[in-house]
């Protein structure tokens, strides 16, 4: 919890020294405290991702990335869904399977090509990069509603695609969107530890079930 507090405190400070967005700053606080309550497996975590989601709308629309912004818009009613569905059984970590692992390489050969070109057609800002990021944040929030522990290997690369995608925006406005960069930054450091967390708890979950049917 702490390290999350520190990290907003941060985001905040340099906010106010360097003037940056008010909606970029928003925006981090919002989704740092999402993070926090998805790592500890609380449904609230979900609910916070919608509203971030409808923010993260606002932010896309204004730097042209079209593509975050479609995006976003989808995610903001699968967060919904999930924040719903968490609530009606029991909490417990799942793992994809082979089969689901195949679909859902099949799904981004197919998608990120696809989508690259309807972005292109619309003008989309840094458009392979939002192509990309896209196809990797639809895996990551199907793996997040269905709480699969593998989420988060699809968010380290999210958050690594999210830090070159801001960046580029610093010559148009500014250090405006720096803390998108911070947050990201912190999101791929917090997010190999949740890996390890949510892996860890599958595990013992998975052996309490091996032994209870003995």
């Amino acid at each position: 919890m702490l390290l999350y507090a520190g990290a907003a405190f941060a985001i905040l400070i340099l906010s106010v020294v360097l003037r940056t967005s008010i909606l970029s700053v928003i925006f981090s606080v919002l989704i740092l405290s999402g993070v926090f309550f998805n790592s500890v497996f609380s449904r609230y975590g979900q609910l916070i991702f919608s509203l971030s989601a409808a923010l993260y709308i606002i932010i896309s629309y204004n730097e042209r990335f079209y593509g975050e912004m479609i995006l976003n818009a989808s995610f903001f009613v699968m967060y919904i869904f999930s924040f719903i569905r968490w609530k009606r059984a029991e909490f417990q970590i799942k793992s994809l399977s082979l089969f689901q692992l195949i679909i859902m390489g099949v799904f981004a050969a197919a998608f990120t090509p696809a989508y690259y070109i309807f972005l292109t057609n619309i003008n989309t800002s840094q458009a392979f990069i939002n192509s990309v990021s896209t196809t990797a944040a639809c895996l990551a929030v199907y793996c997040t509603v269905t709480r699969k522990w593998q989420q988060f290997i699809f968010w380290i690369n999210i958050s690594l695609i999210q830090i070159i995608l801001w960046l580029s925006t610093f010559s148009a406005r500014g250090l405006d969107n720096l803390p998108l960069v911070i947050v990201n930054a912190f999101f791929f450091s917090i997010h190999i530890y949740n890996i390890i967390n949510w892996r860890k708890k599958y595990l013992i979950q998975e052996s309490g079930k091996t032994l209870s049917k003995k």
